[in-house]
């Protein structure tokens, strides 16, 4: 019933469709590249980010995606009034009260981080992918010192939005890529949040998928081939302590883990 409210309401960002087809990214950092336009590409990385949601600002977004009266109230309840404590052996804290953060390992935890962060991609400019708190924003132009302007100005408008909803950015984790066909030179290409410089990289991996700036998949291969030759030393040394049987289904679960992972 509360979700469907929620999806009722019709504003939903881009952010949420995007989680559902994230790796058309992919397509569209070909296209820009055959349109001769390089792409900034912005890892964030949040600091604790489950941890960190503020209640109140929680309750006012689910107030403006239709979530209100009685189903408002039930959130609230589900959110305050949380206490938690410390225990070490046969020691224990006091019990103290969860004034932030939504509750992990349940299936409502990630949904109500998702509404959360929804706004995000209206905050700034950037093209905004968001699957839980795993965060990439996107900026081209075929000028590099343009695009260089417009990322950091850009950035600067995410990062007030960012210390608006109470979260934090873990400025030393994150990192960009410029991904580009052309050997244009971008090592003067700098940017920073909060004063502090991002890192530049050659490549990323985000959801899963190594993203270089070549936009190759030669890393992603390589990663693939590796998990699968461990995989398979595995098994051949258990071979002599374990039927067919045993072998084959091994051999299953290995392969899908590493192609959800790789």
């Amino acid at each position: 019933m509360v979700i469907r409210d929620i999806t009722l309401t019709g504003k939903q960002s881009a952010a949420v469709e995007f989680t559902r087809r994230d790796h058309s990214s992919y397509n569209r950092f070909l296209e820009n590249t055959d349109k001769g336009k390089s792409t900034c590409a912005v890892f964030l990385d949040l600091s604790k980010a489950f941890d960190t949601v503020d209640h109140k600002i929680l309750l006012r977004k689910l107030m403006y995606y239709g979530i209100r009266g009685k189903q408002n109230s039930f959130f609230k309840s589900y959110l305050t009034n949380r206490k938690q404590c410390t225990k070490v052996n046969n020691c224990s804290s006091n019990f103290q009260t969860i004034e932030c953060g939504v509750p992990q390992g349940s299936v409502m935890g990630p949904l109500l981080f998702l509404i959360y962060v929804n706004d995000l991609p209206c905050a700034s400019g950037f093209q905004t992918t968001l699957f839980a708190d795993d965060t990439s924003l996107h900026l081209s132009h075929k000028d590099i010192k343009t695009l260089q302007l417009n990322v950091q100005h850009e950035l600067d408008k995410v990062d007030t939005w960012m210390r608006s909803n109470r979260l934090s950015i873990n400025y030393n984790k994150t990192a960009y890529t410029i991904l580009t066909a052309t050997r244009s030179q971008n090592c003067n290409f700098k940017i920073s949040m909060n004063g502090v410089r991002i890192q530049q990289t050659d490549s990323n991996k985000y959801l899963g998928v190594i993203i270089d700036n070549k936009l190759s998949w030669k890393l992603q291969i390589s990663s693939f081939c590796g998990q699968l030759s461990q995989a398979c030393g595995v098994v051949c040394k258990i071979r002599h302590f374990a039927d067919m049987k045993i072998l084959r289904l091994i051999i299953s679960v290995s392969s899908i883990h590493i192609c959800n992972t790789a």
